[in-house]
């Protein structure tokens, strides 16, 4: 009896959600008109949202904004630093998965954006470099 409610709970479950993009694999796959280059995390800032809720003032984290030291610029970089946001409000409901952005850590990243505005979100390319990384 256990095994067919199981079945049944199964086949009415709705689907699971996809993401609605592919992050690129490679630099060739990013977009000719984001930005591309190599950095290392030198600060991490939570960005917060505030709301109340029953006369109670609520804080939530809604993202990072990262600040990079650029080691290698490969396409349109503006600068030795750039910020780049890391929004959980972001393109895709995958955006709501955490990115494991740490002080000290290297990264190749696209993102999009300008004027000091950068975007990197689950549909740019994101790949740690770190040595101890699996």
């Amino acid at each position: 009896m256990r095994t067919l409610v199981l079945i049944v709970i199964l086949l009415l479950a709705p689907p699971a959600m996809s993401c609605g993009c592919s992050a690129p694999r490679s630099i060739a796959e990013v977009n000719k008109d984001s930005m591309i280059f190599k950095g290392r995390v030198v600060s991490v800032l939570p960005m917060y949202r505030k709301w109340s809720e029953d006369g109670e003032t609520k804080w939530e984290t809604r993202g990072y904004d990262v600040t990079f030291e650029v080691l290698e610029p490969i396409r349109r970089v503006p600068g030795p630093t750039v910020m780049v946001s890391f929004n959980k409000e972001g393109h895709t409901s995958c955006d709501l998965l955490p990115v494991p952005v740490e002080v000290g850590s290297d990264w190749l990243l696209s993102a999009d954006g300008n004027g000091g505005l950068y975007q990197n979100n689950f549909c740019d390319l994101r790949q740690r470099l770190d040595a101890d990384t699996p």
